[in-house]
């Protein structure tokens, strides 16, 4: 037996005995909710997926499917609302400022507006953007000692903020350093009074070179650094260290007017505080009992040392300047008393001269000595106009002849070996008497 549905006029329709009836709206019904289970999806991109600068903008897009559209969109931050529009486009866009560094993870959740879209809300996927900070950058300096002696060292040290791992540029009163382009500057100062040192960062972060920054570089606070001449003190025991100056006092330990004291065996060594000059000593009083004695060389323990004197009393250093002639340009002293008798002591300028205490030119003595330095034989000029027999004499530091010739000409070549040293050469021709210092090396 059949039984009946409606039809559209509320007929009913003839069904299979023991079913249930359906109507035609029913029938309707189920059509509809089976055309709309299609499920909405909605898909996420970026103009940029990261990293990303601190306060630069992203453009996300939300590209929506599955139902009519008729949408409400959501956007968020971390699952925190940031911006809500509405529109009839299957398409929502988001322009973004991204200003908290840290990283971003943006959603947008869409809501069909429309009563034949089941469900009627989705969540997009997620795009997560690292944002890198982009404060500006910022640098200070420290210096290690203020105030210092000339020629003492110091090492500016720079901290930079919010710049990476910068390089940067040194400025000493205000003219560039280019010694350094790392955080630490060691700096010497040839000369007394007051300097001022800072240093220019210059970031390695490129977002600090992007608005709002838009400059990588930071300039740091500046140092006053105060520069005197000081004293310096023979050491009464110990090896030599090295004291890079340009001027200030040599003294012995007595500190005069007071004696040195017995059994003293110390030694110091003076370089040069501008690179490139020779470090030069000038007495200006002396008294120095023997046996004790000062002992003056050229270089220190890292070039080797050279002779130049032994001095105390009887001897006493030349009245001029004395010279390094080693290529670091220093001078190297060593005083050894002994247990009796002290004396006053000395007094000394100490100085930097750009050019050694020997050079080949002709110098005001009238005689040309070369090579000069010397490691083996040296050529000798000298005036002599009237051809006169000419004696030369070649003696060390404490005045003794080690060598003597003989020549009717102004020339002579001597070949013979001499010992490491510094010696004069003097040349007595006719009633002109010359004189000159030689290196052997």
């Amino acid at each position: 037996m059949l039984n009946t549905l409606n039809n559209k006029s509320g007929s009913e329709i003839p069904m299979q005995s023991g079913k249930k009836k359906i109507t035609l709206a029913a029938l309707a019904f189920l059509f509809c909710f089976k055309t709309v289970l299609a499920q909405m999806t909605v898909t996420v991109t970026a103009s940029n997926n990261g990293p990303v600068c601190q306060y630069e903008t992203v453009t996300f897009t939300a590209t929506i499917s599955g139902c009519p559209p008729v949408f409400t969109t959501a956007w968020k931050d971390n699952g925190i609302p940031v911006m809500t529009t509405t529109g009839n486009s299957n398409i929502s866009t988001f322009v973004y400022a991204l200003t908290s560094p840290g990283v971003h993870c943006i959603t947008c959740d869409v809501t069909s507006t429309s009563v034949s879209c089941i469900p009627n809300t989705t969540t997009s996927n997620t795009i997560c953007i690292t944002v890198i900070q982009n404060e500006p950058p910022s640098v200070s300096i420290v210096e290690s000692a203020n105030p210092v002696c000339v020629g003492a060292l110091v090492v500016f040290t720079a901290t930079p903020v919010d710049a990476g791992n910068p390089s940067y540029t040194w400025y000493v009163d205000n003219i560039l350093d280019a010694s350094s382009v790392t955080s630490n500057l060691n700096y010497t100062s040839p000369a007394p009074g007051t300097h001022s040192i800072f240093c220019i960062a210059h970031s390695s972060q490129a977002c600090d070179a992007m608005p709002p920054v838009n400059n990588p570089d930071a300039t740091s606070n500046i140092i006053i650094e105060q520069v005197n001449i000081c004293d310096y003190l023979m050491p009464t025991t110990g090896n030599p260290t090295n004291i890079f100056t340009c001027g200030g006092l040599f003294m012995d330990s007595g500190w005069q007017p007071s004696n040195y004291s017995n059994n003293e065996n110390g030694a110091i060594s003076f370089c040069p505080a501008v690179p490139g000059q020779f470090s030069s000593v000038t007495f200006t009083s002396f008294a120095v009992q023997l046996p004790d004695v000062l002992t003056i060389y050229s270089g220190d323990n890292s070039s080797g040392l050279t002779l130049i004197g032994n001095y105390y009393s009887s001897n006493p250093p030349p009245s001029g300047a004395i010279t390094s002639f080693t290529s670091n340009g220093c001078l190297t002293f060593s005083f050894i008393s002994n247990g009796s008798v002290t004396d006053s002591g000395w007094v000394a300028n100490l100085s930097c001269s750009p050019v050694t205490s020997v050079n080949e030119s002709e110098n005001n003595s009238g005689v040309k000595i070369y090579p000069n330095p010397s490691n083996g034989a040296i050529n000798i000029l000298w005036e002599n106009q009237s051809n006169t027999l000419s004696e030369i004499f070649i003696s060390d530091c404490l005045g003794k002849t080690v060598a003597s010739f003989k020549s009717e000409k102004n020339y002579l070549l001597i070949d013979e070996p001499l010992s490491k040293g510094v010696y004069v050469v003097s040349i007595v021709s006719g009633n002109k008497t010359f004189r000159s210092p030689v290196v052997i090396y």
